[in-house]
């Protein structure tokens, strides 16, 4: 799944065909064959999730030191509190 997310050709024949579906689909929400293009819109949602989630690069996310996201939720729950107090604290790093 990886391999697909760094396929630049796969990339803009998924951007193609996701404009193609939902042009179509808006056109055809207007027609008068509405009931057909409405009752295909949660598979068109199925294939636009599936095709983000097959480009998504999830390589890059993944933090090197585990003990970065426990420093991150620190910092999250510090700014959290402090926007309850009268007088904000402003993290700077």
């Amino acid at each position: 799944m990886i391999g697909l997310s760094n396929n630049k050709e796969f990339l803009r024949m998924s951007i193609f065909f996701l404009w193609l579906i939902n042009i179509s689909g808006f056109f055809g929400i207007l027609s008068d064959q509405n009931e057909f293009f409405l009752s295909t819109t949660p598979y068109v949602l199925s294939l636009t999730l599936l095709l983000l989630i097959l480009n998504h690069d999830l390589s890059d996310k993944i933090p090197k030191n585990p003990l970065m996201l426990i420093s991150q939720r620190k910092k999250i729950d510090i700014l959290k509190n402090s926007l309850l107090l009268e007088s904000p604290i402003i993290l700077l790093d």
